[in-house]
């Protein structure tokens, strides 16, 4: 959470007063409905979609080939 928060106070966005788009809550609420009444198994696949996305969003982050993007490489190597 520390470097959400560096990054949010960085680019002057308020985390707390932030609000989910439809999607995003929509996602959410399926996760947990598959968490609160199925096996662990049936929660990870419902969560799937997301971590896809959060690797693949990573992934180009990291790419060299972006000339000014916000997270920097020092960044990356500092949260492993």
């Amino acid at each position: 959470m520390r470097l959400h928060q560096g990054y949010a106070a960085k680019w002057g966005a308020d985390l707390p007063e932030a609000k989910p788009g439809i999607a995003t809550r929509h996602s959410r609420d399926f996760v947990l409905a598959t968490a609160w009444g199925n096996a662990v198994g049936l929660t990870v696949a419902a969560m799937i979609p997301c971590l896809r996305l959060y690797a693949f969003l990573g992934q180009k982050l990291a790419q060299p080939k972006i000339p000014e993007h916000a997270i920097e490489r020092r960044d990356l190597h500092r949260q492993q």
